[in-house]
């Protein structure tokens, strides 16, 4: 009992049931899906001018920083727990998806219905206090768990050049001091000047750029490695056949990997709902460009991922289990191994950037779904993230645990909130 009292403890307690909440929810989801479907997604004409943008800014934000940190943070876990091949959350995920695509399709429908946030259609089943709870969650998540992991990379970044290129030894303090602090005043300056707008467009262009360019070598990786493929693919089948039990009946595989999709992706959080309000596109065609993105960065991020943290433990450049900062020295290693200097460069412009545009992000949600003055808004942002980073060098795992109670609160939330809405009698109305 006294377990359950630490966040780590809630989490592991609470997840296993979350999987069967997530089943069922799912196929509740479906089946109105299916029944409603004229309703919920009526034709439109599709002007594809409107789905580039879309399509393109939704990507780029799904594949941050979570999409390399966190895979190989729950590839760690899955090593350190006496798994055969951490390489099986692969084919966990694949599973996932499944599971999770009637949720990835209806909440950019619910968004498109009400003409607002997760938070309106909440208190539309619930009660405002129901929506403004999930409004501080959602913050929390986001200006303290997400923005945690984007300064872990960046001090894991910054620690690795110092290590090998400068031959510089840095301490937990060095590295706050060096790398996060300045990150926190220089994204704080332009909250307080209101210029984040301006600053979040510019790095997306950015960002977008560090994408293709990461997508590139990942692809030259593959390429260079087609011979470790299928003992790639061995593995990871070994490893699903072969499952590590966690509580009431759920593999330790199935529920990190779902845990990662989460997390990278953000399925049942409610935030392809307002990406969805972004954009000028009708339900159907918002519906199949979020999920068509999701689909895309959870394959691409997971698999690549994970090959190149195989690969690098079959050949000596990779190590698991180990701490943060060594995985992501560990993974830059392994990847200049392979495509040179240039590649690993490119990874890490790719992840500083990456982590960048999503601490400045956060402040959206923050500034979108609560009413307080602008100054009120700006000294919660501004904490959050200085707890965010010291926790990210002091305590990682804490981060990490906190995203994880976090997601399973705002999913129970958001996906009863949908549910109650679609099975409401008369839920047309209601939802007009």
């Amino acid at each position: 009992m006294e377990n359950l009292l630490t966040i780590s403890g809630m989490s592991d307690f609470l997840w296993p049931y979350l999987i069967y909440f997530l089943i069922l929810m799912s196929i509740l989801i479906l089946y109105k899906v299916i029944k409603e479907r004229k309703y919920l997604f009526p034709k439109e004409k599709i002007d594809k001018k409107k789905i580039i943008g879309p399509v393109a800014i939704t990507t780029g934000a799904m594949l941050g920083t979570g999409s390399v940190i966190g895979v190989l943070g729950s590839s760690n876990r899955l090593a350190a727990s006496g798994e055969l091949h951490f390489e099986a959350i692969i084919l966990w995920i694949l599973i996932g998806i499944l599971i999770f695509l009637p949720v990835m399709l209806i909440e950019p429908v619910m968004a498109k219905v009400v003409n607002g946030a997760p938070s309106k259609y909440i208190a539309k089943a619930f009660n405002k206090k129901m929506g403004t709870l999930y409004a501080i969650l959602i913050t929390l998540l986001y200006s303290f768990g997400f923005a945690g992991f984007q300064f872990s990379a960046i001090g894991s970044i910054g620690n690795t050049v110092a290590n090998e290129y400068l031959k510089i030894d840095m301490s937990q303090a060095s590295i706050f001091l060096a790398f996060i602090l300045p990150i926190i005043l220089i994204v704080g300056i332009i909250i307080i000047t209101k210029k984040h707008n301006i600053f979040i467009d510019s790095l997306s262009v950015i960002v977008g750029i560090a994408v293709i360019i990461y997508l590139i070598v990942l692809g030259l990786f593959f390429i260079n490695t087609a011979d470790y493929i299928p003992t790639y693919i061995n593995k990871a089948v070994e490893g699903f056949l072969n499952p590590v039990n966690f509580a009431v009946g759920v593999p330790l595989g199935l529920l990190v990997g779902w845990q990662r999709i989460v997390q990278v992706s953000e399925p049942g959080l409610g935030t392809k709902a307002m990406a969805a309000m972004e954009n000028d596109n009708g339900r159907r065609v918002s519906a199949i460009l979020m999920t068509a993105a999701t689909l895309f960065v959870v394959l691409i991020a997971c698999i690549g991922t994970t090959y190149v943290a195989s690969y690098g433990m079959e050949h000596g450049t990779f190590m698991l289990p180990a701490d943060a900062n060594d995985r992501i020295s560990y993974y830059l290693h392994t990847l200049n191994s392979v495509v040179g200097t240039v590649g690993a460069i490119a990874a890490a412009f790719y992840l500083f950037f990456a982590a960048l545009s999503t601490i400045l992000g956060s402040y959206f949600f923050l500034d979108l779904l609560f009413k307080f003055s602008v100054n009120i808004k700006i000294i919660i942002a501004l904490t959050l993230m200085l707890i965010a980073g010291v926790f990210a060098v002091f305590g990682f795992d804490v981060v990490f645990d906190a995203i994880d109670l976090l997601t399973l609160l705002i999913i129970v939330l958001n996906l009863s909130a949908i549910t109650t809405l679609l099975f409401r009698k008369k839920h047309k109305d209601i939802l007009k």
